[in-house]
């Protein structure tokens, strides 16, 4: 993906602008950073795990109870920066930041295979969904959907056929002002697409750790679960 390369990713996002503001964390060291998020915070940016890289990874929650995720790269100073939300045994991503080749896929990746996280997203930027691809190229880690509104969980082959998974909203955009073929038929894709566009996504660990391979028994008990929790909350 082309803009894999920027400053910039954004994942997962609720068109929010003041998700941009943690851009200022890049580059700065994490001292600097843990001023910013420990105000009022419920839990201080510390120290949370090592990745297999090196790079030290810091966790704090806010005082609007958001986790926050700081990778500091091997110059002491922070590479990237996600902003997650907690619902029941799943981290919602929110945000993420990094300075280019930062690997916000590895990230990802730690959490969920080292720290069994399980993670979620939510109508996906291009950069978002290259840093699931990327994830999820890595092995280890299985990747679902859910529709909230039907509650049915379904398997999505996201490197592949990411067109499952993943619909911007200038694609929807487009293909609403395109014309061809009858209303009834261009009213179905329409619905299908919003349908592809509001799934959540759900990544977590595999056993199986070898690329690529889902176990999916396992698969679909995680997924159910994560819907039980989006549903209760």
């Amino acid at each position: 993906m082309e803009d894999l390369d920027e400053a910039v990713l954004r994942t997962d996002i609720r068109r929010s602008a003041g998700g941009f503001a943690f851009k200022k964390f890049l580059g700065k060291g994490i001292d600097e950073v843990k001023k910013s998020v420990d105000l009022g915070a419920k839990k201080k940016l510390k120290h949370h795990s090592t990745m297999e890289d090196g790079r030290k990874v810091y966790h704090g929650i806010d005082a609007h109870g958001d986790h926050h995720f700081s990778v500091v790269g091997h110059d002491g100073n922070v590479d990237a920066h996600v902003n997650a939300i907690k619902q029941g045994k799943s981290h919602a991503i929110e945000m993420a930041v990094a300075r280019p080749g930062a690997g916000v896929h590895k990230l990802y990746h730690h959490l969920i295979t080292k720290h069994n996280h399980i993670l979620t997203g939510k109508e996906q930027s291009v950069g978002g969904l290259g840093i699931w691809q990327k994830m999820r190229k890595m092995g280890g880690v299985n990747v679902h959907g859910y529709h909230p509104k039907s509650g049915k969980a379904q398997y999505v082959d996201i490197v592949n056929r990411p067109e499952l998974s993943h619909v911007s909203h200038s694609e929807l955009e487009r293909f609403r002002k395109t014309k061809g073929g009858t209303r009834t038929q261009r009213k179905k894709e329409y619905g299908d697409l919003k349908k592809t566009q509001s799934m959540i996504v759900v990544a977590h660990k595999n056993r199986n750790i070898r690329p690529m391979k889902a176990r999916v028994s396992e698969s679909y008990g995680t997924v159910m679960r994560v819907i039980r929790e989006q549903i209760e909350r």
